[in-house]
């Protein structure tokens, strides 16, 4: 089993026991949208201690949880699961406990860090290069190995894990390669 150092944060009870299954961490829960005050604290602390690391569905609900907490604690440490690496079932279902074992492994090794402060490509940069279709935007996701964005929130991305505009366009050559 793996030992993560960092405190792991998700949503829900289904979450943190596939997590359990898999990794030897300590595991925060913030009882999906709801995130209170209380828990922002407590995963402050957490943060503060050794480090957290945000694991969320890929959806909206999970991106608005994600959104919340750097709010207020911009410094977390951020894994994602693509859509992609959801088990098929009954429910239509796309969260972290329907996520296979070496998808959720692989998002907390592959963890991304954000710098609010960091704005390393302008908005003409990133005009530039022409991003303006759903497979595009898809392939620089899965690239980084962040979630699935619109062009806003991509840059806002981009800009916050420090990609330059040559970064990325040396990624969009592989995408029509």
């Amino acid at each position: 089993m793996l030992k993560i150092n960092e405190t792991i944060v998700v949503e829900g009870k289904s979450d943190l026991s596939k997590i359990k299954q898999i990794v030897d961490a300590n595991v925060i829960i913030t009882n999906g949208s709801e995130c209170s005050k209380t828990t922002i604290d407590l995963i402050k602390k957490a943060n503060d201690n050794n480090g957290v690391i945000l694991l969320f569905d890929p959806d909206y609900v999970g991106e608005q949880i994600r959104k919340k907490i750097l709010y207020h604690i911009p410094n977390c440490k951020n894994a994602f699961i693509n859509k992609e690496d959801i088990q098929k079932n009954k429910l239509n279902k796309i969260g972290v406990a329907e996520a296979s074992n070496e998808a959720i492994l692989f998002a907390l090794k592959n963890y991304v860090s954000f710098d609010q402060k960091n704005k390393s490509i302008s908005l003409f940069e990133f005009n530039k290069l022409n991003i303006n279709s759903k497979q595009k935007r898809l392939f620089i996701c899965n690239f980084l190995k962040i979630s699935y964005c619109n062009n806003k929130q991509l840059l806002k991305r981009l800009q916050m894990i420090g990609i330059s505009q040559k970064q990325l366009h040396d990624i969009l050559i592989n995408y029509e390669n």
